[in-house]
């Protein structure tokens, strides 16, 4: 997509940001596609967020800090939750890559929130950051590592699978080890 049209998305989301997005947005330094993918993000987490009266606000520009500050681990797993078992446009359950772009944009904010703010005399908004609780259900990098024990949520293996595992983010089907790849870190 274009400069330009990424730039007139980018604003139309953040018209309907309050000011600490706004303040985020111009003070990190992603790229146009991951500040567009990210604001999106955001939004979509604020919209949850009023839908489940986690926030008096009934917009996402009226949301607070003291919202998010607020916050369980519980809450953020439900979201989660929620996004995972959800139908995208196209009719299909978001794919672990969305909901990993979810995750890592609210990372990203609340680590603006928490540790580069400078807003109250020299301060963040708050200290407590409940996204170094949540662990990464989807680590992109390794999703095609197949190795010993490893579950896999792919719909497209749904049928070659043989053990059906339940967890906190549904059903994941383990299956015997094909091959194991070495890596390192």
């Amino acid at each position: 997509m274009e400069t330009k049209k990424y730039l007139s998305l980018i604003d139309r989301e953040m018209a309907q940001m309050p000011d600490f997005v706004k303040e985020y947005q111009l003070e990190t330094r992603h790229s146009l596609t991951t500040s567009y993918q990210y604001l999106t993000e955001i939004r979509r987490f604020f919209s949850w967020l009023i839908a489940e009266n986690l926030t008096q606000a009934k917009s996402p520009s009226q949301v607070l800090p003291s919202d998010l500050e607020k916050l369980s681990r519980s809450d953020v797993m439900l979201y989660l939750d929620k996004l995972e078992h959800s139908r995208n446009k196209q009719g299909h359950l978001n794919s672990p890559t969305t909901v990993n772009r979810s995750l890592n944009a609210l990372r990203s904010l609340y680590k603006y929130l928490t540790i580069t703010a400078d807003k109250n005399n020299g301060e963040p908004y708050f200290d407590r950051n409940v996204m170094l609780k949540i662990n990464s259900q989807f680590p992109s990098l390794y999703k095609h590592l197949e190795l010993p024990g490893s579950c896999l949520r792919s719909s497209h293996v749904h049928r070659q699978l043989e053990i059906p595992v339940h967890g906190l983010f549904g059903p994941k089907i383990c299956r015997p080890l094909q091959r194991a790849r070495p890596f390192f870190f």
